[in-house]
């Protein structure tokens, strides 16, 4: 796993185990994910796509396959099968701080009605932002930016991780589909 924001991948069983109790522990940590099998090989796990939520941050899509297994269509099947279930998954109204107002980000004319935040006229509530989903990646996967951007994720940001060996990455936002 090249990309993640890791940086290193774990060498061993171990260190991965200590990651999972950390994160799968917190009770702040809401994941909603799945192991990718391929389905002519069953029980052999080639990759993981989901989203997670920590209160105070925005959801975040996050997926990561085999090296082996890139270039086969496998991330896009996987991760449209995660946003779909993730836009059905039942939701209750909550206040929300709005990232894009937060940074002072412009967006261009082009991705102004994708991307900026709204309220949503449709619902008949005033005041109610519509809801985004949120990907970030290394500005070099060229993969994953197609994977995003064939699923309708618009970028909005490109900006340097400081945090994690000051690679340059790229932000983008998809727009919960209306019903």
């Amino acid at each position: 796993m090249v990309w993640t924001s890791a940086i290193d991948c774990d060498k061993t069983i171990s260190q991965t185990q200590e990651w999972m109790a950390r994160h799968m522990t917190n009770p702040n940590f809401k994941p909603f994910s799945f192991s990718i099998e391929e389905l002519s090989n069953p029980g052999q796990v080639i990759g993981a796509a989901g989203c997670h939520i920590v209160p105070g941050k925005r959801p975040e899509l996050g997926y990561m396959f085999c090296k082996e297994m890139w270039g086969r269509g496998y991330a896009t099947e996987a991760v449209k099968a995660v946003l779909d279930a993730y836009w059905s998954l039942k939701r209750m109204d909550v206040e929300v701080e709005s990232q894009l107002e937060k940074e002072r980000i412009v967006l261009g004319k082009e991705h102004g009605d994708q991307c900026k935040d709204s309220v949503d006229h449709t619902s008949g509530a005033t005041g109610f932002l519509v809801e985004k989903l949120f990907a970030v990646t290394v500005s070099t996967n060229v993969g994953s930016r197609k994977v995003l951007e064939k699923l309708g994720f618009v970028m909005v940001k490109e900006f340097v991780d400081w945090d994690n060996g000051r690679r340059e990455c790229i932000e983008y936002i998809l727009q919960r589909p209306r019903k």
